[in-house]
């Protein structure tokens, strides 16, 4: 399932998608949107930061790329937009902002529904040259095609609209639609309201190659058009650490003299030359000296803590001392002052 698809496709994902459809049985749906260069220029606005007029880098879906996919099978969209509610058996959908199929295969076993829609393209862009239309132009569009290109393929459903599945902006679901395509795409079950219509080998009259926006910046943007864009970073180069004891390594991956300080200084490396004996003797040998270095680390971190605590002291009692002397002075000072006003005091009352 593609759903509002924006981005470019690779040339080899189109045909790795084509050989699934024709030899694998892959069933394929899609739900396209809207794309029209003119409603696109139009659209354009004033950005506020970058000050600029920025026009929109795609439509609503990049029908050009989806156009490219569909075209071993012989099925094409257009670039119109149209927009209305429409009925299929006992259901209500809306077509809002979609796109109609312009191009599609003739065959028993293919079908296409028709609707009356009204061109909202024509709408806005009447509304943006400040004309004002009366009534819109409905017109008779395929809206929906289901397809088989032979007996032993895949099957192909192309709707025009994505907005009954999308969330953000819908405006009335269609999940009825979605699990009536799957059924069909998946088991071959046809939904009865479906074979109202067999397709003609069918060219809308408004068939036409639709072009990409030119001198827009989609290229920049785009992760399959972007050389110059790294999308997969390229790995670091993988660190080897030199162990003792290694089970069957590359020579080239050996440690050397140069690269590690733990270099085994043996020749023609197998696994016959280590003993069971030799090994545990080793071990006890690392776990002592770790042991002895352990205890050096110690008694070195104990009398770096005696030190810093007695520089601690040292330096911290010559400002107390100071401290004390400068209250006593103050106090003296103050006393003395007291007494002075007392005296001066009595003297006045006398």
């Amino acid at each position: 399932m593609i759903v509002d698809p924006e981005e470019e496709f690779y040339k080899t994902e189109i045909k790795k998608i084509e050989d699934d459809v024709l030899n694998n049985q892959l069933s394929l749906i899609i739900f396209a949107d809207w794309y029209n260069t003119t409603v696109m220029k139009a659209a354009k606005f004033y950005e506020d930061n970058s000050r600029k007029w920025l026009t929109p880098l795609t439509g609503g879906s990049n029908i050009p790329a989806l156009n490219e996919l569909l075209e071993p099978y012989n099925i094409a969209f257009g670039d119109k937009i149209y927009d209305g509610e429409f009925r299929i058996g006992e259901h209500v959908g809306v077509y809002s902002s979609g796109t109609s199929i312009t191009k599609f295969p003739k065959s028993q076993n293919n079908y296409l529904i028709y609707r009356n829609l009204r061109d909202e393209g024509e709408l806005f862009l009447a509304e943006i040259a400040n004309k004002t239309l009366k009534n819109a132009k409905t017109e008779l569009i395929a809206i929906l095609g289901l397809a088989q290109p032979n007996f032993e393929s895949g099957r192909i459903v192309v709707y025009g609209d994505s907005n009954c599945i999308d969330s953000s902006h819908m405006k009335k679901d269609c999940f009825w639609l979605i699990s009536a395509l799957i059924e069909y795409a998946s088991y071959n079950v046809l939904y009865s309201a479906f074979k109202e219509s067999n397709s003609e080998n069918f060219i809308d009259k408004n068939f036409k190659i639709i072009d990409r926006l030119k001198a827009s910046d989609f290229e920049s943007h785009s992760k399959i058009l972007n050389k110059n864009r790294n999308i997969y970073l390229k790995c670091p180069e993988p660190i080897y650490e030199a162990n003792n004891f290694i089970d069957s390594v590359d020579e080239i991956l050996l440690p050397t003299e140069k690269n590690s300080r733990n270099f085994l200084k043996m020749t023609n490396f197998s696994n016959d030359d280590i003993h069971i004996k030799d090994i545990k003797e080793a071990s006890e040998e690392v776990d002592q000296r770790l042991y002895v270095d352990d205890s050096k680390n110690i008694d070195i971190q104990d009398e770096m803590n005696m030190r810093m605590s007695l520089s601690f002291w040292e330096f911290s009692f010559v400002p107390c001392i100071a401290l004390i002397l400068i209250l006593f002075v103050c106090y003296k000072k103050f006393f003395r002052y007291r007494a002075k006003f007392r005296n001066k005091r009595s003297n006045y009352k006398k």
